[in-house]
């Protein structure tokens, strides 16, 4: 017979990884503005961006907006175990699993750096059912995410340009 923890259970191991997930969040906000500062901090100095910082009660959100209307928008979501870099105004997702560990921090240095050097190309092909994301050359690596029934819309290649 299976072993299956009760109701209650699986309720206090949730809340303990809520609270885990709070006490963590300052820290993760810190680390990744941190990380993410050599980068975005000159396009804020001169005007080519803005930069929007919302701290919620698990994660932090980071929306980088380019005055050049042919960059791709930037969002990050950020929490203990998990960065979303989602770019353009659909909102491509990649997920960085490794959170605000030093080689997750490098990815998502490597991607923020991709999409504001304008090395960034999304492609959705066949049909709109898949998708390709591509942030430039490694050490961030191609990241592929499918969808099922033509969620992205017709196939395309979009290249954005430079902050």
């Amino acid at each position: 017979m299976a072993f299956s923890l009760s109701r209650r259970a699986r309720r206090a191991k949730h809340e303990a990884r809520l609270a885990g997930l709070r006490a963590a969040q300052p820290a993760v906000t810190k680390k990744v503005r941190e990380a993410i500062a050599p980068i975005v901090d000159p396009l804020l100095e001169t005007g080519r961006a803005t930069l929007d910082v919302q701290i919620g009660e698990w994660t932090t959100e980071f929306h980088l907006c380019p005055k050049n209307s042919g960059a791709a928008r930037l969002d990050l979501d950020g929490s203990r175990d998990q960065i979303n870099v989602l770019v353009g105004d659909i909102g491509s997702c990649k997920e960085i699993w490794q959170g605000c560990t030093p080689e997750g921090l490098e990815e998502l240095v490597a991607c923020v750096a991709a999409v504001v050097e304008g090395r960034y190309v999304e492609q959705v092909y066949r049909h709109g059912s898949r998708e390709l994301m591509t942030f430039g050359e490694p050490p961030c690596p191609t990241y592929k995410r499918m969808s099922v029934g033509g969620a992205y819309g017709p196939s395309r290649t979009t290249r954005y340009e430079p902050y």
